[in-house]
């Protein structure tokens, strides 16, 4: 009995799954031929077997549907507010997908194709869907989890707050990686100290976001970091040394994250930044004279990674 409701419990949630695949937010409309339009005739677009096509000039308030004809697309160009369509004629359905509003899948034209005339359609948006869609995209807080390289590799955790375009972001930079061991001489030559460095950095900072499209936007940044440096005793340094010493930091950090919206919720990004070091305590002027352990700690970097908003 209780194997038969768990077959029965997996079989709901396929289907679940499979309707939810399968659904969209948006719908086909006034498709019809447009008998004052000679473009497709003037154009003269040919399939690969030489016929003339027709074209569909679909309208749409989002420039990212993708089209997918039982016969193919033999072009598709995109502009503002409008797609067009060269098919080859007697094409009868197409699928149209969106990452956001989903997939209407093979949708049957209501009329014939025919090559050389132009067809006109709207794709329509429901205003649920674009009202939470446009929501999403102001969802006021957010989690930022992503993976720094260059001078400074480690991952990152970080949680903001987004209102109107403004972001602050506060979180921490967890370094991996240390610099090679630096030592230290006294003036008769004689070895004095060796530690290699590793870091660990909060910061805050504040955005901007400027939206290019729907799906892509460039916020540009502007923030403070903390940097918590701490060296591990190098192995052939005298036992007579601290293990460990330490140096902290403020820097100011500018940044330019390039993030691309997946849906509503989630977002990735590629972030450029650049770091300069503003008060430094003694032990970081004294150690930033190697010209190893100041391009571990200013400098370029480049981060990436995923942000989820709530």
């Amino acid at each position: 009995m209780k194997t038969t409701y768990i077959r029965f419990a997996i079989m709901q949630l396929m289907l679940l799954f499979v309707l939810s695949a399968n659904a969209q937010d948006f719908q086909v409309t006034k498709f019809k031929e447009n008998l004052f339009d000679l473009t497709a005739a003037s154009a003269a677009v040919k399939d690969n077997n030489g016929d003339e096509c027709a074209l569909i000039r679909f309208t749409v308030q989002d420039s990212n549907f993708e089209f997918e004809p039982n016969l193919g697309v033999v072009r598709m160009i995109r502009k503002k507010g409008e797609i067009q369509l060269y098919v080859p004629q007697k094409t009868k359905m197409v699928t149209i997908r969106h990452t956001v509003f989903g997939v209407l899948r093979d949708y049957r034209i209501p009329v014939d194709i025919e090559a050389k005339t132009v067809y006109d359609a709207v794709i329509v948006i429901t205003p649920e869907a674009l009202a939470e869609y446009r929501k999403g995209r102001e969802r006021v807080v957010y989690v930022n989890a992503a993976f720094s390289a260059m001078s400074i590799m480690g991952p990152s955790l970080g949680v903001g707050f987004n209102l109107k375009h403004h972001n602050i972001e506060l979180g921490c930079l967890f370094g991996v990686n240390k610099t090679d061991d630096l030592f230290v001489y006294d003036n008769g030559g004689n070895l004095r100290e060796g530690y290699a460095y590793s870091v660990i950095r909060p910061y805050i900072r504040y955005g901007y976001q400027v939206d290019l499209s729907n799906f892509f936007s460039v916020i540009p940044q502007v923030g403070f970091a903390y940097n918590m440096y701490r060296g591990k005793k190098a192995d052939i340094v005298s036992t007579s040394y601290d293990d460990y010493k330490s140096s902290k930091t403020a820097s100011l950090t500018l940044s330019a994250r390039l993030q691309f919206d997946l849906n509503r919720h989630l977002k990735v990004h590629l972030t450029p930044e650049y770091d300069l070091g503003l008060s430094k305590d003694d032990n970081y002027k004294f150690l930033s004279a190697d010209s190893k352990f100041k391009s571990f700690t200013e400098g370029f970097g480049l981060a990436a990674g995923a942000i989820v908003y709530f």
